[in-house]
């Protein structure tokens, strides 16, 4: 069979085939390890599929962030839109070809974009949780003992104060000791630009303080720190449960958790709120000692306060409220004319200092001032002068500023967005005061720690550890411990009397704001203690009350015939030994076991018992009535995001 000829195409077409596949191979080497086609342009971002989702979240939050935090530029010009109706009318009535009523109306101009401020962070840049500042300044110089009526904190619930109540309200005496500090907001600030916190997300919020304490022993040394349940009128809700998925590449958390989330943080970040987390409220006293304002050099706590008050109302009319007006003691009248113009002076300088919210008031203030300097004239000093002029001159320019338009449009004064607090320091405390925690004539240390909303819970894709997102609240590092605070006793007794070899212990005791006192007999090997019924000084028309005078003491021994040598002030200053004398001496077991010694003729000369002889014989402060606070005059508080009382909707919750 003779051979069939072989062209050149199909000795060669294999070559051929395999070097277009080769070409094939070699382009989708380039298309797909050299570059990646599925990239698209987020911001001036090229991403991929990796990181698309997170791209898109940063991106859409920082947006979200710019145009909630920037207002717009307030437009100089008059509106226009009375000129341009009228020309409108004009050109329409000489046209007469459309019905008044049917011809469309200008609409003003459309306010200008905000710009949207700082970058984002580069995709796939995830961040650490910054650490937290532990308070500074630490103090418990706050402390007493009280009786008052203590109500059951209030649960927030919602942005507007609403939440629920828990228990009854009751009455108790108790010793207490309340807990300041500093809490420096600007550097905890600066720790989140540092970690790369988004700027939305660096203003930070308090829930609140938590105490630990420890005993002073006899020896000087201290006992372990224990945890202190701390006393809140209000309180942040329970924390919602938040748990990070993995869904492919990126962890994620379930959109009704984000709303859980995002209603709790609606809840603790209002004004209001914070102020009540931060500075909870002293039950107020009924009997016994006051309350007062920590103090802090340079720091006006009310003036805080007031930052606050201007933030939850738009229009200020809660500026200048004082939250403590119940809780701390009045000061005592003036005695003289010059001291009542000063302390008058003194009111006034206050309220210029905290501002005014209306031409009224600072009108109001100016008249008040004048007819202080009218009436006073007389007998005004030089200095008092000086200070009423400077006032008046600081009112005049209160009233200027309030006159003057504050916004563009009409010509009428515009308001303003209210803003955010700004002070570089905020003052927290805490009141250890449940139950029979603070015990009389021990001696403390306090250290505390803030517990703080993680402005990054329920979203894991910007966290290096996804788990940080889980942690709705994040704690600060423990301060340093207080200086030592010793809480007086509310007992104390004194060798009184001596008949027919029957030693009596005169014994004070605290009661529901009063001191009583009485005499009982002493026996070798029993306790100092006895109990009476009284009229107490605070009610002398209620009934008799069973008053114990137990001091947790014990009698050891009785020497009838001890030799002492009285100590006296010599005639020149100091002191001199007298001759030796006779007197009765007790020796007894005190509350914590340790032996101590009394003498009769050293207790009845005690400058120490002539003290509690004057407080037993006080009349007791009576309650001043109060008439009840007047709502404060303007719109009311903003209703809360979300559905009433902490429902859930079925749309998305409040931002985070």
């Amino acid at each position: 069979m003779a051979k069939q000829a072989v062209g050149p195409i199909e000795r060669h077409v294999e070559k051929g085939v395999l070097g277009i596949c080769g070409l094939l191979l070699l382009a989708v080497i380039a298309r797909y390890l050299g570059s990646s086609p599925n990239r698209t342009q987020i911001g001036a971002e090229s991403v991929g599929p990796d990181t698309v989702h997170t791209a898109l979240a940063e991106e859409a939050e920082r947006l979200r962030q710019a145009v909630a935090r920037e207002q717009p530029t307030p437009s100089s010009e008059r509106n226009p839109v009375p000129k341009l109706r009228e020309w409108m009318n004009d050109f329409y009535a000489a046209a007469g070809f459309l019905d008044p009523e049917l011809r469309p109306r200008p609409l003003p101009p459309l306010p200008a974009v905000p710009d949207v401020g700082e970058k984002a962070r580069a995709p796939g840049d995830k961040i650490e949780l910054a650490r937290f500042l532990p308070p500074e300044s630490v103090k418990a110089e706050v402390a007493g003992r009280t009786v008052a009526r203590v109500e059951p904190p209030v649960i927030l619930l919602e942005a507007s104060g609403v939440g629920d109540t828990f228990g009854d309200e009751y009455e108790m005496s108790f010793n207490w000791v309340t807990v300041s500090s500093i809490y420096n907001r600007n550097e905890q600030e600066r720790l989140f630009r540092e970690a790369g916190y988004h700027p939305g997300r660096r203003e930070h919020y308090v829930l609140g303080a938590d105490l630990q304490r420890r005993e002073r022993n006899w020896d000087g040394s201290y006992s372990e720190w224990q945890d202190i349940t701390t006393y809140a009128p209000v309180k942040p809700p329970a924390p919602p449960q938040v748990i990070v998925m993995q869904t492919g590449l990126t962890p994620t958390v379930p959109i009704e958790t984000r709303e859980d989330v995002g209603y709790y943080a609606e809840a603790v970040r209002d004004p209001l709120n914070q102020l009540d987390l931060m500075r909870p409220l002293f039950p107020v006293p009924e009997a016994g000692d006051s309350w007062k304002l920590p103090e802090y050099e340079g720091i006006d706590i009310q003036e805080l306060d007031d930052e606050y008050f201007e933030a939850a109302d738009e229009v200020g009319s809660m500026r200048g409220q004082d939250r403590y007006a119940d809780l701390i003691e009045e000061t005592p009248d003036a005695d003289s004319e010059e001291d009542k113009i000063d302390q008058a002076i003194d009111d006034m300088r206050r309220r210029v200092k905290r501002g005014f919210v209306a031409v009224e008031e600072a009108e109001q203030a100016r008249s008040e001032l004048e007819s202080l300097q009218t009436q006073a004239s007389p007998g005004l000093s030089r200095s008092q002068s000086q200070a009423l002029e400077e006032l008046l001159n600081q009112i005049d320019a209160a009233i200027e500023r309030l006159r003057r338009p504050r916004g563009g449009g009409s010509g009428e004064a515009g308001q303003q967005a209210p803003p955010r607090p700004t002070a570089p320091v905020q003052v927290v405390w805490a009141h250890d005061l449940l139950g029979d925690s603070v015990v009389s004539g021990k001696t403390y240390q306090y250290r505390m720690r803030l517990r703080l909303y993680n402005r990054y819970c329920a979203y894991p894709p910007a966290l290096k550890n996804p788990a940080d997102a889980e942690k709705v609240v994040v704690l600060t590092e423990w301060s340093e411990p207080t200086q030592d605070v010793t809480i007086e006793q509310d007992t104390e007794f004194f060798l009184a009397s001596l008949t027919r070899d029957t030693v009596k212990a005169e014994i004070f005791k605290w009661v529901r704001g009063d001191w009583v006192k009485q005499s009982f007999p002493l026996e070798v090997g029993k306790p100092i203690t006895g109990s009476k019924r009284m009229q107490l000084p605070s009610d002398p028309d209620g009934m008799r009350q069973l008053v114990d005078f137990d001091t947790g003491a014990m009698v050891l021994y009785i020497d009838f015939d001890r030799s002492y040598r009285p100590v006296r002030k010599a005639p020149g200053g100091g002191m001199s030994l007298q001759p030796s004398k006779s007197t009765v001496a007790v020796v007894y077991a005190d509350s914590k076991g340790r032996l101590q010694e009394r003498l009769l003729a050293v207790d009845k000369d005690s400058d120490v018992r002539k003290e509690f002889q004057k407080k037993a014989r006080r009349r007791p402060k009576v309650p001043k009535e109060r008439p009840p606070t007047a709502p404060p005059e303007g719109p009311p508080r903003k209703p809360p995001l979300g559905p009433p009382g902490g429902g859930r909707g079925g749309g998305g919750g409040p931002p985070l």
